[in-house]
């Protein structure tokens, strides 16, 4: 029986539409919907690369010290005005998303971002419109936690872009790169995924240098929350 979220009751997905001649790869046949903690985890995952970035891009963690304020939300500029590599970087992993259907963090977690009825990625302009379209969700913050009951594990933004979020890293390719053996470079890809997250969170828990409590603000030692903060309440909340 299906229910009024167009998902069946018990849970589990319809059947996928039929896969384009050209495909080669052999994707997950049945996977389920992404849990919400995967995607917190992957979210998670994201910011740090995003925030290691900022970081690095404010001269190095001493750098970053000096910064804090300027970083804190009303009290100055945003990281995203004076360092525009994170614009870049932003752009890199929504591409990413876009035709791998993962970023990062989605890789290492195993999950991916896909159209409801065909389960491939879904492009970078809809990609574009899925993010901005996370500011429905941000509201109350009820769209980010509505996976939790949806039958479909679907946020606002997906619902609106008839999108979901699969618990798997072989999606159905997306047809520009449909019978191009992405399966060969996929596993590689997820290896050099996890290593950047990893460098990301060496980077994002680090020391803060070798300045003492007194030569700096006490919220100083804590820089990468109020840069992962601001990322959270700039871009990395809007990436589910």
């Amino acid at each position: 029986m299906a229910t009024a979220g167009g998902g069946p009751q018990d849970g589990t997905r319809p059947a996928p539409g039929p896969p384009f001649e050209e495909t080669l790869e052999a994707p997950d046949l049945d996977p389920g919907y992404a849990s919400w903690s995967r995607r917190v985890v992957a979210h998670l995952l994201d910011g740090a690369i995003l925030g290691s970035i900022g970081v690095l891009a404010a001269g190095g963690l001493d750098g970053a010290e000096s910064r804090v304020i300027a970083l804190t939300p009303g009290l100055g500029p945003s990281p995203w005005l004076d360092a525009p590599v994170l614009w870049v970087a932003a752009l890199l992993l929504l591409t990413m998303q876009a035709y791998v259907g993962s970023t990062p963090g989605k890789l290492v977690v195993g999950i991916c971002v896909v159209d409801l009825d065909e389960e491939r990625p879904i492009g970078l302009l809809r990609t574009l419109g899925r993010w901005v379209t996370h500011v429905l969700d941000s509201i109350l913050l009820v769209g980010y936690v509505r996976p939790l009951w949806h039958p479909q594990n679907q946020t606002y933004a997906d619902t609106l872009l008839r999108t979901v979020v699969l618990q798997t890293s072989t999606p159905r390719p997306h047809p520009w790169l449909a019978g191009r053996g992405t399966e060969a470079w996929r596993r590689p890809l997820t290896f050099a995924a996890g290593a950047l997250c990893l460098v990301a969170l060496a980077v994002s828990c680090g020391p803060s240098g070798e300045r003492t409590s007194n030569e700096i603000a006490p919220d100083a030692r804590r820089v990468v929350l109020p840069v992962s903060g601001n990322l959270v309440e700039g871009f990395g909340k809007h990436w589910g």
